[in-house]
């Protein structure tokens, strides 16, 4: 980061010359996955970890040591995990580790965890507690997409009124809104010099980013 104050860093203009070295360089671009193009919204999710530590703790890593999501708000608006705990007593193994690396990120999860296993018929309170500890250490809660496609659980996710709005469901145990809206660029000018009609989220006469002279209007 310490590069961006460097003018002479920020940009090199194709077809010029880079004349630091005692033989000069042409200065070329290539052309990157077929010129692939990104909106601002691909990088929201990273930008909300980056804000906000609490919610960076909770879906990276090893589990936080005292975790604050809300295990009752996960259960209430996440439908596989509705299905976790009501199916206890048949939950297939690899669903009840994800589970578990679920509710040990909440408030009182280790509690939780012995309390949402104990209807399996074989369920052993020392063995419930090893794969707790194993789910603690892994590299972040169960996804939904991992939910979804890898444990095949499509069903209960096309339920879900959050689908594609979070990385987890442990993210609906925080105190943090769902989604942030995504911003959308505006619609080019019907005609030349035409104004661009703005999303009406957008405060009266900001810029829209796309071109200093086109105003942008509720």
């Amino acid at each position: 980061m310490d590069g961006t104050a460097d003018l002479c860093r920020l940009l090199r203009l194709p077809g010029t010359w880079n004349r630091k070295q005692s033989t000069p360089v042409l200065v070329e671009y290539e052309v990157v996955e077929g010129g692939r193009r990104y909106n601002p919204s691909d990088f929201q999710e990273f930008l909300e970890l980056e804000a906000n530590p609490e919610l960076k703790a909770h879906v990276q890593g090893v589990a936080p040591q005292d975790p604050t999501a809300d295990l009752m708000k996960v259960l209430a608006g996440c439908p596989w995990m509705q299905h976790c705990k009501e199916d206890s007593a048949i939950l297939p193994e690899p669903e009840w580790y994800r589970m578990l690396s679920i509710v040990g990120r909440c408030r009182d999860g280790e509690q939780a965890a012995h309390d949402l296993s104990r209807a399996y018929p074989r369920y052993s309170a020392e063995e419930t507690g090893e794969k707790l500890k194993q789910a603690m250490g892994a590299a972040g809660p169960a996804t939904c997409e991992f939910i979804a496609n890898d444990l095949g659980q499509t069903r209960f996710c096309e339920q879900c009124q959050n689908r594609g709005k979070i990385k987890s469901p442990v993210v609906l145990g925080l105190r943090r809104s769902v989604a942030s809206p995504t911003r959308r660029p505006c619609p080019r000018p019907v005609s030349p010099g035409a104004p661009a009609a703005c999303p009406a989220s957008r405060p009266a006469n900001a810029s829209c980013g796309r071109s200093a002279r086109i105003a942008c209007r509720r």
